[in-house]
């Protein structure tokens, strides 16, 4: 007894010792503990039963206590050995899943994608469905939001991947841009319109004339605005709307002219909506986004990667970057 206290009956707790144990040493403890002898567990690793015996004394001196225990019938592995053994079946369970991987391995769960009306109905819609069909294992959402959400979602976590043409300047920390396409804003109009004949349209062409706008918070209006107010052209806006299908629709419907991205817009042919270049060249950018750092997932990765494998041929308008 010391200071009033027994140290009697405090049994001493196993420590690691120092130094490393190698894979190879957790897979004998392994092999030992479901055979039960040296030389089964020898003959299954392919190895001699001294190797055994040697990386069992070893993982014994460094643990600090005995890992087996000899009897006549062979070893009986103790309570810590069995610990360990529960930690290295794991181990290799998961070492055997990355010897098997495939890319389909990553093609499990769910996908949540966010992406703007025009991307989503132009573009995405065809290639997810042929996304799906290579890997049928996932369950994909499709959120059809605005532009300025895309990023939003990303960051919130209410989305995996976003396509959007965002115009940042600056890119939050957790989130991984991956550049898609690069094209050119064209103007849209029907081809019975008296600037049809026109090879390409300047601002001031626009002047006074019906124009479909895109809303305000739309980071290509104020570019658009620009380039009017320096030709000193005021087009007359009948129609705001926040996306370039609506802007098309009205546009066929004869309610006027309107400037939008020409990529994925031009892939869908409109009766009677045809497309001129817009003087001078503005041009906007289609990006991937994903999160990143600890929140980056195996399968937004990999739809991602598919995007760009699958991209839409160039065009007059556009290039996949």
């Amino acid at each position: 007894m010391k200071n009033g206290k027994s140290s009697v009956g405090t049994p001493k707790r196993a420590s690691w010792s120092g130094g490393w144990a190698s894979l190879r040493d957790f897979e004998v403890l392994h092999a030992l503990i479901e055979t039960g002898k040296t030389t089964a567990a020898a003959a299954r690793l392919g190895i001699g039963q001294p190797a055994v015996s040697r990386m069992i004394s070893q993982l014994e001196a460094r643990f600090g206590n005995p890992l087996f225990i000899r009897d006549g019938a062979g070893l009986s592995p103790t309570a810590d050995a069995l610990a360990i053994y529960e930690e290295v079946v794991a181990i290799l369970a998961s070492l055997n899943r990355i010897e098997t991987f495939s890319s389909s391995s990553s093609a499990a769960g769910s996908l949540r994608i966010a992406v703007p009306p025009t991307i989503a109905h132009c573009l995405l819609d065809e290639l997810t469905a042929k996304f799906l069909i290579e890997h049928p294992g996932i369950h994909v959402t499709l959120d059809v939001i605005t532009t300025p959400q895309v990023l939003e979602y990303i960051i919130d976590g209410r989305a995996d991947l976003g396509l959007a043409e965002l115009r940042l300047s600056d890119l939050p920390t957790n989130v991984r841009k991956i550049p898609y396409r690069r094209s050119q804003y064209v103007c849209a109009l029907r081809d019975d319109h008296p600037l049809a004949s026109k090879e390409s349209i300047d601002p001031i062409d626009l002047h006074d004339l019906p124009f479909i706008a895109l809303v305000k918070r739309n980071s290509a209006r104020a570019m658009i605005d620009r380039h009017f107010s320096k030709a000193g052209s005021a087009p007359n806006v009948v129609v705001e709307t926040s996306n370039a299908v609506s802007a098309i629709n009205y546009v066929a419907a004869g309610n006027g002219i309107a400037v939008v991205n020409s990529f994925p817009l031009t892939r869908i042919k409109r009766e009677h909506v045809i497309y001129r270049p817009f003087n001078p060249t503005i041009f906007g950018e289609l990006d991937i986004y994903l999160a990143s750092g600890s929140r980056a997932r195996a399968l937004p990765t990999l739809f991602a990667e598919f995007l760009k494998q699958n991209s839409v041929p160039k065009d007059i308008y556009s290039d996949p970057i």
